[in-house]
């Protein structure tokens, strides 16, 4: 039961440095994303896949970790780790429950970044469709037969009709 813990606790700081590496990788795409820079935002991405890859895996291993402690303890249904916690003795709860409240903390910071770049991308987005819109729409008055004022303006193009009347 102590491998177990330990191999638990193990997981879970790894998970609290993953969790660092993204949020210094979301850091980078919103530099990538401010300054105008591609290339910076697709190695950012990329980045964040990998790490995403990682995390997934470290949750995995975490899940199983805590389902063999879950059958060493003779424990039915599903443990959480605050439950967990609340079973140990109190050293070894409290590295535990620091651990949970950084990894908490991560995920709070991610979630906060990742809302940050969702709306700057939204707005930059927005911005895009308005400044099509108002091109398309100057480029409509500027190619139309009619003045603002009402009156007929001879067209700006020549005719490409080829008269056939000799």
């Amino acid at each position: 039961m102590k491998q177990l813990v330990q191999s638990l606790y193990a997981v879970l700081t790894e998970k609290v440095r993953v969790y660092d590496r993204f949020i210094a990788c979301m850091t980078e795409e919103w530099k990538g994303l401010t300054q105008y820079s591609l290339t910076d935002y697709q190695k950012a991405t990329e980045q964040k896949e990998k790490l995403i890859a990682e995390i997934e895996g470290l949750e995995n291993r975490r899940l199983r970790v805590m389902k063999s402690i879950m059958k060493a303890a003779g424990a039915s249904g599903e443990i959480t780790l605050k439950m967990l916690i609340q079973k140990l003795p109190e050293t070894v709860a409290n590295k535990f429950a620091q651990t949970r409240r950084e990894i908490l903390k991560r995920i709070d910071e991610i979630n906060l970044m990742n809302q940050k770049i969702k709306t700057l991308m939204e707005r930059s987005s927005q911005s895009f469709q308005k400044s099509m819109a108002f091109v398309h729409s100057v480029d409509q008055q500027a190619n139309a037969p009619y003045q603002s004022n009402g009156k007929f303006s001879q067209g700006k193009f020549q005719s490409r009709l080829v008269s056939v009347n000799a």
